[in-house]
């Protein structure tokens, strides 16, 4: 299969999983097109489906307070898609006060 047919293919289960509410299992489809493992040398990149993947993984991290995962991503993605730097930014701002805020 090509690796367009293969990312599609993650992002489909991936998508599959959230629906079943088993956020672990989506994010590691989601990692996989977002970390280009299911690309093979030489092959090429869809960049659309790399920053989807990138923004459900730091979404579901969000959910799951797995602060570290999503600020990582945000940073990956900041220097992956410099048209997104203002919007990543701000995310990660975001995501540093949400840290930060103390929980009652």
């Amino acid at each position: 299969a090509s690796s367009m047919a293969r990312t599609k293919a993650e992002l489909g289960l991936a998508i599959v999983r959230e629906k079943q509410k088993r956020p672990a299992e989506a994010v590691r489809h989601y990692a996989n097109v977002f970390y280009e493992k299911n690309v093979k040398p030489g092959e090429p990149l869809d960049f659309v489906s790399i920053k989807e993947a990138g923004l459900a993984i730091a979404r579901l991290s969000q959910e799951q307070q797995r602060w570290s995962e999503a600020e990582n991503v945000y940073q990956r993605m900041r220097s992956m898609f410099p048209s997104m730097r203002k919007t990543l930014t701000a995310r990660l701002d975001e995501l540093k006060k949400v840290r930060e805020t103390p929980v009652n």
